[in-house]
């Protein structure tokens, strides 16, 4: 009886550790999930930017120096920035507007970053 009850508790002890160790694996991956969301809202800012300024970036830009810098980064909350750049496809006439979000979780971990890019044709 005393090797019976061992045995029913070392199963029960092996199933709880497992689901145990799958449930702190799920709760990493929705933070993950979180901090990924937050760089792909940074990114779009970043092309939101640039597309609220859209016309001046053909004519007289005289919010975007893109000559003189083709990139740009900026803050937004604490954890989360943008980058964005142009690039000009002049096989096929197309400007391309490159955006990189970036989500801190705290000073010392590695960023999660998202990207968007947008084309248009230049006229």
């Amino acid at each position: 009886m005393l090797y019976f009850s061992i045995l029913i508790l070392g199963i029960l002890f092996s199933a709880g550790m497992t689901v145990t160790t799958i449930l702190v694996q799920r709760i990493g991956m929705i933070e993950v999930m979180t901090y990924s969301t937050s760089a792909f809202y940074s990114a779009d800012a970043g092309i939101e930017k640039v597309l609220y300024r859209w016309n001046d970036i053909d004519e007289d830009d005289n919010v975007f120096d893109w000559e003189a810098n083709p990139e740009y980064t900026d803050s937004l909350e604490e954890g989360q920035e943008y980058y964005f750049r142009k690039d000009i496809d002049t096989d096929n006439d197309l400007l391309i507007i490159v955006s990189r979000g970036s989500f801190y979780s705290d000073e010392d971990a590695t960023p999660i970053r998202r990207g968007i890019q947008v084309t248009r044709p230049i006229y």
